[in-house]
């Protein structure tokens, strides 16, 4: 009973011995099937309550694990919307049976908590700072009266009533 461990496809033939002498002989043929390469995304980052497609080529079938935030852990490209740091794992299983897995690490970072000062007034040539914290950088929109639109708090001198918009992000 030897254990065979083909690199390919390989005959092997046994020849068996009686005690009287008179031998016998039988074939058999392993057949080396390829493995197939599954290949997922590289590790990558999304912010909270973001999804990703998890994009995965090289068999015909596929297995995520865990299935926690995915749309459909049985198809090569699901959709992950994780609410936590998640490693998941792929399985994919080509037409002859034969398996390989690939994995994906998804950093769930947290969205910034971006606030300013409230909804106020002022009168025709005054200026206001607009305050605010929360993240790293900031963009806000329309530039049109303030003194710089990229940091957290610019000098507000607008012409009339004015509404303006931040977006903070994170580092």
């Amino acid at each position: 009973n030897p254990v065979a461990t083909p690199v390919s496809t390989q005959q092997y033939i046994v020849t068996g011995i009686a005690a009287n002498g008179c031998t016998d002989k039988d074939t058999v043929i392993i057949v080396v099937n390829p493995v197939p390469n599954v290949t997922t995304l590289t590790d990558t980052s999304l912010c909270r309550n973001s999804s990703i497609v998890l994009t995965t080529t090289g068999a015909a079938t596929y297995s995520w694990t865990p299935a926690a935030g995915l749309s459909n852990p049985n198809i090569a490209n699901p959709v992950a919307t994780p609410v936590s740091t998640q490693q998941y794992i792929v399985t994919g299983i080509a037409a002859n049976g034969c398996t390989d897995k690939d994995t994906v690490i998804i950093v769930v970072n947290p969205v910034p908590n971006v606030a300013t000062l409230s909804d106020t007034s002022l009168c025709r040539n005054s200026s206001i700072v607009l305050t605010t914290t929360g993240a790293a950088t900031y963009f806000w929109s329309p530039a049109t009266g303030l003194s710089n639109p990229n940091i957290a708090n610019p000098v507000a001198s607008p012409l009339s009533t004015q509404q303006y918009i931040v977006t903070g992000i994170n580092s």
